[in-house]
């Protein structure tokens, strides 16, 4: 399967926890996507396990976040979940974060 997805400078922007789940905004550049839209900005629950709430990409020729599943197709809008779930859940420098 092709990758339409290369993440890099992944960050946590913000953290929210209670008793039950922890919801956090992460953020990354995809660099398949021309400059003027390379930010995504992805919001992760976890209950038992990581799930994806949303995704957006922010188009600087627009000045606003856009929501990635109206722009791509079903197929690409579950490859680019998955991979962020992937690269989330590998990293343990993500969970030593939370962990603070």
């Amino acid at each position: 399967m092709s990758t339409y997805i290369e993440m890099k400078n992944i960050f946590i922007t913000k953290v929210q926890k209670d008793e039950q789940r922890t919801i956090l905004e992460v953020c990354f550049e995809n660099m398949h996507e021309p400059k003027y839209c390379r930010l995504f900005k992805a919001t992760l629950e976890k209950e038992s396990d990581w799930t994806i709430r949303s995704i957006a990409v922010y188009d600087s020729r627009k000045d606003r976040f856009l929501t990635v599943g109206s722009l791509y197709a079903p197929i690409l809008y579950e490859e680019i979940k998955n991979k962020i779930l992937q690269a989330f859940e590998q990293n343990a420098e993500f969970e030593q974060q939370l962990a603070q």
